[in-house]
């Protein structure tokens, strides 16, 4: 049966009649390229049709805004590294600068120590009789020409060997006096520092048997040069360390070793162990 098509109103209510037409007849218009576009154009509105180049724009914008973040990421990212190099150069320079000032700091508390000590040890010759005043009595002083005479006299002999002879000469006081103890005579070496260590109480402790026993053989030579500061065989040996402060250590050290202490106080003292 055959419809009569006079007019759209006729194609509409055919297609309203047979739905199953309505398949066909889209195929049609949509395999014409010029139909499907007239029939998107009377269909959709302006800005439905504008949509696909909105959306191919919005995704070049979107590309493009991408492209600009990873570009300024990239900055971001490669200035950081520039100021963490001129950072670490600026820390090495610093850090070698500080090192080059903590040395010159530590040579100068060095110079600061040595002055210090050698002020303290002039003074602590002359304070030495107060020091020992509880030990030994009528302090004679060994000059530093009498101990190389003592120790080249010990040497000659055999009792020292060079090493001992050497060590001996480094002691910072040397004297000789009466025990009050056990009324001999016996030898004192003193070793003199700011801050008295177990380096200090050791070496004291170790020179002083050393120059008991360079003493006793200057007696057994019997060189008249030294009777005056030997007129007897000495029988003991004293070590004293005096300084500002004496370590934990070393004061257990002194302790162990009966070395004596005395601390200074710019020219006051306390005597002690």
């Amino acid at each position: 049966m055959s419809a009569s098509i006079h007019s759209t109103d006729d194609i509409l209510a055919a297609l309203r009649e047979h739905p199953d037409w309505r398949k066909a007849v889209w195929r049609a218009f949509l395999a014409d390229d010029q139909e499907a576009a007239e029939i998107r154009k009377n269909l959709l509105t302006d800005d439905l049709l504008k949509l696909p180049a909105r959306f191919e724009k919005a995704e070049e914008e979107r590309k493009n805004d991408q492209k600009k973040v990873w570009e300024a990421i990239q900055e971001l990212t490669e200035a950081q590294r520039q100021t963490n190099t001129t950072l670490q150069t600026f820390m090495e320079s610093t850090d070698k600068r500080f090192a080059a000032l903590e040395k010159k700091v530590d040579g100068i508390e060095s110079e600061l120590n040595y002055v210090s000590g050698k002020t303290i040890q002039v003074d602590a010759k002359e304070k030495l009789s107060s020091y020992l005043q509880s030990h030994v009595k009528r302090i004679r002083r060994c000059d530093r020409e009498m101990i190389d005479w003592i120790i080249d006299t010990a040497s000659e002999s055999g009792v020292l060997t060079e090493r001992e002879g050497s060590d001996l000469r480094s002691v910072d006081i040397a004297a000789a006096g009466k025990d009050m103890e056990s009324g001999k005579l016996a030898c004192v070496a003193v070793e003199v520092s700011r801050t008295v260590n177990t380096y200090d109480v050791e070496r004291a402790a170790r020179r002083a048997k050393l120059f008991l026993k360079a003493s006793r053989a200057v007696v057994t030579a019997d060189p008249p040069e030294f009777r005056k500061l030997f007129p007897q065989l000495p029988e003991k040996a004293y070590g004293l360390v005096v300084g500002r402060h004496i370590a934990e250590g070393a004061c257990r050290e002194a302790e162990t070793k009966g070395v004596l202490f005395a601390k200074y106080h710019n020219g006051h003292y306390r005597e002690g162990r």
